[in-house]
C-alpha cells in the first residue's frame, strides 16, 4: 500500500482497412496510466498503454481504463483490478544481552531473526548497529512474503564496563525503522589462570607416580610476559612448570604442570621383641643363681645360658622380615594424603592464583 507496481501493458491493434487514430485513455481508481497510443497503423498496426496500480487501501481495489478512438464501437473498456497490501517487519528476539567480555575481544555471536508477515515482499533499505557491536545478515535487498533472514551480532568491548548499542533495520514496513536494544559489559582485565578444556584440577595418583594439569592463560585483556611459580607439593614431591610464557590479550595459551612423587618403601620390625626380653630376664635370673651356685652347678648352668645368649644376640640383631610377619612400618617417600598446589601467575600489572589438589595414595 502507498508504493506503484510494475506497469503492465495494454495493446491496441488496428485490424481494419484504414489507420485509426486514439483521441484519449484514461483510467480510475487507484490505476494510472503512461499512453504511448495516437496514431494506428491499418491493417495490423499496434500501440501499448502501460498501466501501474498503486493502492491507497488494504483490500481488493477496482478501476477501469477507458479508451477512446475512431473505430465502430469506441469507447472501448478494460476492466481493471489489484489488492492492496502491506509488508510487516518483526525483530526476534526484542533485545540482546551479552555477557561479560574482555576488552578487545570479540563475543560468540547471537541471532536476531527479521520475518516478514505480510502479503506483500518486504523492501529493505539498510540494517544499522551502534556501539561496540557489529552485525552480519544474509538478508539482502528484498524479503518475500512470509519469509525470514538472519542477522548475526557480536560484542567487542573496548574498555571495562557497561555498554550499550541497537540494531536497526530500515524498510517497507509502515512501521519502519524497527530497531531492537543491544546490552553487553566489558570484563576487568586478568592474567585468564585457568583449567585447561576437558581437564581437572584433581588428580589422583599412587606414591612414584606423576602427575599432570593442563591449564590456560592469557586471553583476558593483558598482554605481555607472565612468570609462573607452583609450591605445595608434599614430601618427597616436585612441582615443574614453565618458569614464564607470553600473554596474548585476545588468545588463551596452553601451559602443562607436572608432578612427581616418589614411592614409599617398606622397613619391617623383628617379630619376637617380647620375646627379647623374657630372654634378658631369663639371663638375669641365671646370673643371680649363678652367684649363689656351686662350682659343679656352674658350669652346668654355664652351658645351659648359651642358648638364651643366642637368642638375645639374634633378638638384637634382627633385620627385615616379611609383609605377612607383623609390625608396623615406616616411609621416605611421599606419604599418602590430599595436598593443594598453589599456581601463581604475576605480571607487571596482576596477580592472579589457582590451587590444584593432589590426592596420593
Amino acid at each position: 500500500m502507498g508504493t506503484s507496481s510494475d506497469a503492465q501493458a495494454v495493446n491496441i491493434i488496428d485490424i481494419g482497412s484504414d489507420a485509426l487514430t486514439v483521441s484519449n485513455a484514461t483510467a480510475t481508481g487507484d490505476f494510472s496510466i503512461q499512453n504511448g497510443c495516437n496514431n494506428v497503423a491499418a491493417a495490423g498496426g499496434t500501440c501499448t498503454i502501460q498501466v501501474t496500480f498503486t493502492p491507497t487501501a488494504l483490500g481488493t481495489r477496482m478501476g477501469t481504463l477507458t479508451i477512446t478512438d475512431t473505430s465502430a464501437g469506441s469507447p472501448r473498456t478494460v476492466a481493471l483490478s489489484g489488492i492492496g497490501g502491506t509488508a510487516t517487519a518483526a525483530l526476534a528476539p526484542t533485545g540482546l544481552t551479552f555477557a561479560s567480555q574482555q576488552p578487545n575481544t570479540t563475543s560468540p555471536a547471537q541471532q536476531v531473526t527479521l520475518t516478514n508477515s505480510g502479503a506483500i515482499p518486504l523492501s529493505i533499505a539498510h540494517i544499522d548497529i551502534t556501539g561496540p557491536f557489529t552485525e552480519t545478515n544474509q538478508c539482502g535487498a528484498t524479503l518475500g512474503a512470509g519469509q525470514g533472514c538472519i542477522i548475526m551480532v557480536t560484542f567487542t568491548p573496548m574498555t571495562a564496563g557497561p555498554a550499550t548499542g541497537s540494531l536497526s533495520v530500515t524498510d517497507g514496513a509502515a512501521d519502519s525503522p524497527q530497531s531492537i536494544p543491544l546490552n553487553g559489559t566489558g570484563g576487568t582485565p586478568n592474567l585468564g589462570l585457568g583449567v585447561g578444556p576437558a581437564s581437572s584440577a584433581s588428580a589422583t595418583v599412587t606414591a612414584g607416580s606423576d602427575a599432570t594439569y593442563l591449564l590456560t592463560v592469557g586471553g583476558q585483556g593483558i598482554s605481555g610476559t607472565a612468570s609462573l611459580t607452583c609450591t605445595g607439593a608434599p614430601t618427597g614431591a616436585s612441582c615443574g612448570i614453565a618458569p614464564t610464557v607470553m600473554l596474548s590479550a585476545t588468545t588463551a595459551s596452553t601451559v602443562n604442570v607436572g608432578i612427581k612423587t616418589t614411592a614409599r618403601s617398606q622397613l619391617y620390625r623383628f617379630p619376637f621383641l617380647p620375646l627379647l626380653w623374657l630372654s634378658a630376664l631369663a639371663i638375669l635370673a641365671g646370673l643371680v643363681y649363678f652367684g649363689t651356685a656351686s662350682g659343679h652347678q656352674r658350669l652346668k648352668l654355664r652351658w645351659s645360658l648359651v642358648p638364651l645368649l643366642a637368642l638375645v644376640c639374634c633378638a638384637c640383631g634382627g633385620g627385615s622380615g616379611s609383609p605377612n610377619s607383623g609390625g608396623g612400618s615406616g616411609s621416605n617417600g611421599t606419604p599418602a594424603g590430599t595436598y593443594q598446589l598453589v599456581i601463581t601467575a604475576k605480571s607487571s600489572s596482576a596477580t592472579q592464583t589457582l590451587n590444584l589438589t593432589l590426592i596420593v595414595d
